[in-house]
């Protein structure tokens, strides 16, 4: 794991910088207290990127999750899960909105 605070000094309480998790994701955003907490971006490897909130490291609140192919999702999210109100935009511009409780690899 890599971390970089935008200032050069990464507070035990909060930060913000930049992360690379093992070399499959880049992370742009808040940390308190060694986890990703606050607003940030994630991107993955294949192109995938949310951008949203995070609690303890996980999704957790709103945020938007665009797959590499194009397909997306906005609204809430709870543990790392699509949990709650929002809507999936598949890559063809169909629009489904509904309440969600998926893991995110079920998009």
């Amino acid at each position: 794991f890599f971390f970089k605070a935008e200032d050069g000094i990464r507070d035990v309480e909060r930060s913000r910088g930049l992360g690379d998790v093992y070399k499959r994701q880049e992370y742009e955003g808040d940390w308190q207290r060694g986890n990703r907490t606050g607003k940030a971006t994630m991107i993955w490897q294949n192109g995938s990127k949310y951008e949203g909130d995070f609690k303890d490291g996980l999704r957790d609140g709103y945020g938007s999750y665009v797959e590499a192919d194009q397909t997306a999702y906005r609204g809430e999210w709870k543990n790392d899960k699509i949990e709650g109100f929002g809507y999936i935009q598949y890559n063809n511009g169909a629009v489904s909105y509904t309440h969600l409780t998926l893991p995110t690899k079920h998009l």
